[in-house]
């Protein structure tokens, strides 16, 4: 492959030298500890790039080179006034004496050797190592779904991806003491957010990782990275899937109370649609009776009128004039004691 053209490369698809800084940062805590555990032992960076860890290294104060197969990527480094060479990076490891290192790194390296190299990359970096050394290996996580069928295979050179297991069991198999795989990169807010969706489970998984490996030494010594390698770090794939089931599982419940309580509202307004129309009955039914009685009422009033005009007509008829004597004498007596 033209050199030339890889540079490009990951000009475009890696990101800015700020950017990747920035990132590299996070292991400030695990290496810091080195200067007082290793001494001024110097770092070797493996597959250096475009030499961000190495200027990182020189902020630091620490001593560090670095080696990459890349012409092109080992000049750009040098052109910067860093140190870097051309070259094999298995080779380098094997021409390198023993417990000579503090640090040895590799930023996506790991994903671009055939599986024995990188072995045989784990043992020769295990032998350079000081007592309590780190390894460092970062790698694209496949547990993203997204990196794992799509990003992973956007760099032509890459070999295959390497999931977190397999390239912690093959640093621990080869004898490292401590191995923690810690996962990078993911969006800070999906640790606290409730309302993922699919895309944070296809895409919010930390979509690179690295693995820490230190070389045995005394507890005293490896006490000083207690905190850093206790802490857990990023995201899984099984962490979002699990969160995404009980979101959904709780918009379910939410939806089937939602339901519920649609379905007693539902009954409450026909119970009160009901009385409503029996109330509405009722009134009408008193209503007509109030009819009924005010026909009543009307009749018996103009019935009683009609009585009424009846005797004062009668009471001034001649007859009434004529009887009167008569009607006198029998109230008279009645009027009479009994003999």
């Amino acid at each position: 492959m033209n050199p030339e053209f890889y540079l490009a490369f990951e000009d475009r698809f890696r990101g800015s030298r700020d950017l990747i800084k920035d990132r590299l940062r996070f292991y400030l805590p695990f290496v810091a500890p080195l200067r007082d555990s290793c001494g001024l032992a110097p770092w070797l960076d493996l597959g250096c790039g475009r030499g961000e860890w190495l200027e990182l290294a020189g902020e630091w104060g620490v001593d560090a080179q670095g080696v990459d197969l890349d012409p092109a990527m080992s000049q750009a480094c040098v052109a910067m006034g860093l140190k870097a060479r051309s070259g094999d990076a298995i080779r380098h490891l094997k021409e390198t004496p023993s417990e000579s290192l503090s640090a040895i790194t590799g930023f996506h390296i790991a994903e671009h050797l055939p599986f024995g190299d990188l072995q045989a990359m784990i043992h020769e970096a295990l032998r350079v190592l000081k007592p309590a050394g780190l390894l460092i290996l970062e790698t694209p996580n496949p547990e993203n779904l997204m990196v794992g069928t799509w990003a992973f295979f956007l760099d032509p050179t890459h070999n295959k991806p390497l999931p977190p297991p397999l390239l912690s069991f093959a640093i621990e198999f080869a004898g490292f003491h401590r191995v923690k795989a810690v996962r990078l990169q993911d969006s800070p807010s999906l640790a606290e957010r409730l309302d993922l969706g699919l895309a944070d489970v296809l895409n919010g998984v930390s979509p690179d990782y690295a693995i820490i490996a230190q070389k045995k030494a005394d507890a005293p010594e490896l006490a000083r990275w207690g905190a850093v390698f206790d802490k857990e770090y990023g995201c899984t794939l099984d962490g979002l899937a699990v969160r995404y089931d009980e979101r959904r599982e709780r918009a379910h419940r939410l939806a089937d109370q939602a339901w519920r309580g649609a379905q007693e509202a539902d009954a409450s307004i026909q119970k009160l649609q009901w009385a409503l129309q029996r109330a509405v009955a009722t009134a009408a039914e008193a209503q007509a009776d109030a009819a009924s009685a005010r026909e009543a009422a009307e009749s018996a009033t103009a019935m009683a009128r009609q009585a009424a005009a009846g005797l004062s007509a009668l009471q001034r008829s001649v007859s009434w004039r004529v009887t009167a004597p008569l009607r006198w004498v029998r109230r008279l007596g009645r009027r009479a004691p009994d003999a």
